[in-house]
């Protein structure tokens, strides 16, 4: 609908009205307006469902924004750590993040490492996202060091020999252990100070053997 201002005779008129009179200050801007809207075929229904919806995004972005971290998804950097054990960072090849990934899934000790088995080993595995075989090797390596006498270096040696947990060492006779350990620091010089003969019979002892 167009209405176009009288300025000469100082009156315009509407299709279905009568004569009104023409005020400059307020019938201009209105006509000019309705002019305009009419020309360019905007509807007004649809300039106000256009503008409710970007009222009700930026309702929903609001909303999305302000909402909490649900607890399951709590970042794992957020969950405290336990102290990490020096014995633990001496293992081969443990740097701190994998012991710190250890103590986040509870094992910060050797101890509670060698203890590892079963589902409680798959449990750590899978919490602390270590490869298995790695943690493995660890696990036995720890489980060699905490019988008394055993250092790290000493246990690398024995794993290198092929007595790679308690259950091996058990299994081994002491005489061939000493052979074995003596040719391997013979040859690479792992260990600083080679035990006794009655050092390893102890250790077979502590690990369960005759």
């Amino acid at each position: 609908m167009s209405v176009i201002p009288q300025l000469n005779s100082g009156e315009y008129r509407l299709p279905s009205s009568g004569p009104r009179r023409y005020n400059p200050a307020t019938s201009y801007s209105c006509d000019v307006f309705m002019d305009t809207t009419d020309s360019a075929g905007l509807d007004p229904v649809l300039i106000a469902l256009a503008m409710a919806l970007v009222i009700a995004l930026v309702i929903t972005v609001r909303l999305f924004r302000g909402r909490p971290t649900p607890t399951g998804d709590t970042p794992s950097a957020a969950i405290p750590s336990r102290e990490l054990d020096a014995a633990v960072l001496a293992l081969p090849n443990m740097t701190p993040s994998h012991a710190e990934a250890l103590a986040k899934a509870g094992v910060s000790s050797v101890d509670e490492l060698g203890a590892l088995a079963g589902d409680q080993l798959a449990r750590v595995a899978r919490d602390s996202r270590l490869e298995d075989f790695v943690l493995r090797r660890w696990v036995g390596l720890a489980g060699l060091m905490a019988i008394d006498g055993i250092d790290a270096a000493q246990a690398q040696a024995l794993v290198r020999i092929g007595v790679s947990s308690t259950a091996a060492l058990r299994a081994e006779n002491p005489d061939r252990i000493q052979s074995k350990l003596n040719a391997l620091n013979e040859a690479e010089g792992l260990v600083e100070t080679m035990p006794s003969r009655a050092d390893i019979v102890r250790w077979v002892e502590a690990a369960g053997g005759d």
